[in-house]
């Protein structure tokens, strides 16, 4: 049995099956191992973890105290709260998705060109020209304002090898549309959105050999790692005065709702609102993104986490405001119907988040690709077979996102 138990139950012995962290997060080769030394015990009291999951059928169980949860329930609680979320009272007007596509694919190509560009001048040790960025930060707010839709499914379609690039731009666009969904003026979503494309500056510091090692990191390089963030300040030194917003979301997405994080274990008062917001999206953007050596996960399965997170690492209503910005089932996430078919959701539903517009894609049951058609469920009844059942990995059924998420 999988159980989530508290961090002062662990004992050697046990057999870890999650750390409950992102995988960044942590110095472990994998989250799964069985604790069998001392060494292994004090570094993960070191991470300041509250939870983890233990696999009982491959190692001890609790011995005394309360039992731990069984994971199945923790999961089938966490799809209640998902489920239970009221959408957005304000709707948004959108252009037609199929016309922001072309435009977005402009700014998202230029947008990833200056960030290149700057991230490789600063690991040349030149001097950053924050304003290159103005025009940029132009470019991804019309576009996150004329139908996010557009830029959000352009940024599930990734280059594994560009991964530190594009995830600056993805967080970025992530918060512009955060941004717009809490409301905010136009002058800070700028001041975020610039932030969000600077916030991992500090890793041209970080030695390429660290940077890009196919594998996980030994315990020196991934305290070298997590010093990108003070790298960050010495990197801007010479470049103009940072407005602090768009400071806040360069040192503080690291940073945890209850002291766990880093540089600074600042605890929930000492964050700001924008450093609390840079923190869920930067840990969604790098879960749901494939790297060399880690498959991303499915967006769903993702913004469950978060939410499982919000009880000890991010401010709990924030993570509920980004689940509504994105929706239950975010663009880029295989769901699979009640019906047995597979489809990819390509655009979401201000008024229904269970209910997304889906490309259908694959017949599970048949066990054959589908001519891609498009289905709003939200114009289907609650008890039709077309209700979502759960996600699956577009890997496993040779699905390919650059081209069923590009409308036709």
């Amino acid at each position: 049995m999988i159980k989530k138990i508290k961090i002062n139950q662990v004992r050697l012995g046990m057999f870890v099956h999650d750390l409950d962290l992102g995988w960044m997060d942590h110095p472990f080769l994998t989250s799964q191992f069985k604790l069998t030394t001392e060494e292994q015990l004090k570094k993960i009291l070191s991470l300041k973890l509250q939870e983890v999951y233990i696999d009982t059928d491959k190692g001890l169980d609790i011995a005394t105290g309360p039992e731990g949860r069984d994971a199945v329930e923790v999961r089938k609680d966490v799809e209640k709260t998902l489920e239970t979320l009221v959408p957005y009272q304000v709707k948004f007007e959108r252009l037609p998705l199929k016309e922001e596509w072309q435009h977005a694919t402009k700014v998202k190509q230029e947008a990833s060109r200056v960030v290149t560009s700057m991230m490789n001048d600063a690991r040349l040790g030149k001097q950053i020209d924050v304003e290159r960025l103005d025009p940029v930060v132009d470019g991804l707010m019309q576009s996150v304002f004329q139908n996010q839709n557009a830029l959000l499914g352009m940024m599930r379609i990734r280059n594994m090898d560009q991964y530190t690039f594009e995830h600056s731009v993805s967080v970025a666009v992530l918060l512009a549309s955060f941004g717009k969904a809490m409301g905010f003026d136009h002058d800070i979503i700028r001041l975020i959105t610039t932030g969000g494309l600077l916030h991992d500056i500090g890793k041209t510091m970080v030695p390429l050999a660290i940077l890009n090692k196919p594998g996980k990191l030994s315990d020196d390089e991934f305290v070298i790692m997590r010093r990108h963030v003070e790298y960050s300040e010495e990197v801007l030194a010479s470049s103009i005065e940072l407005p602090e917003i768009s400071r806040n979301i360069i040192f503080e997405h690291h940073e945890r709702f209850d002291g766990s994080g880093y540089p600074s274990s600042k605890q929930a008062g000492g964050i700001s609102t924008y450093g609390k917001m840079a923190a869920v999206v930067d840990v969604y953007d790098a879960l749901t993104s494939n790297r060399c050596y880690h498959k991303g996960k499915s967006p769903h399965w993702v913004l469950g986490k978060l939410i499982e997170w919000s009880k000890y690492h991010f401010q709990p209503d924030l993570v509920q405001q980004f689940v509504r910005c994105v929706g239950i089932y975010p663009i880029g996430t295989l769901v699979l119907l009640q019906s047995g078919r597979l489809g990819v959701v390509v655009e979401s539903n201000d008024a229904d988040l269970l209910r997304p517009i889906i490309k259908l894609v694959y017949d599970k049951k048949k066990g054959c690709h589908l001519s891609p058609t498009l289905l709003n469920l939200a114009s289907q009844l609650p008890t039709a077979a077309d209700k979502i059942v759960g996600s699956e990995s577009p890997e496993d059924y040779r699905l390919r996102m650059d081209i069923l998420l590009e409308p036709r």
